[in-house]
């Protein structure tokens, strides 16, 4: 892609990109957290879907980066699976990394299902 069609995308779609790479990457920086702490943090289901979260919207990044068709459909799955993994890390209440985490998969969840 040329530098000139680069300026022209649609912020939108830039804007869209910040979001899913900031919450790919609160999404590791929490899984890390998790391990570090051990005992609950390490149990459950929650640490899968944080895994899982960060390879969503690190895919769906490079799918938009990327120009493929179909975003609709794949900003609806990555939506769906930040607002459950929103849901996951607010049980963590009293922890801050995983509140900052719950926080910022719901922003993603929410932009995600405005751009579709």
């Amino acid at each position: 892609m040329s530098e000139a069609a680069v300026t022209e995308v649609n912020p939108k779609i830039w804007q869209s990109v910040y979001y899913l790479t900031d919450c790919y990457s609160m999404c590791i920086r929490t899984l890390n957290h998790c391990i570090n702490k051990g005992g609950k943090y390490t149990e459950g289901a929650h640490t899968k879907l944080l895994q899982e979260c960060a390879v969503l919207c690190g895919t769906t990044a490079d799918f938009i980066i990327q120009h493929f068709d179909n975003h609709e459909r794949v900003y609806e799955r990555c939506a769906n699976i930040c607002e459950q993994t929103a849901n996951v890390c607010e049980y963590f209440w009293d922890d801050a990394q995983l509140k900052d985490c719950a926080d910022i998969c719901r922003k993603c969840a929410d932009y995600c299902i405005k751009m579709k």
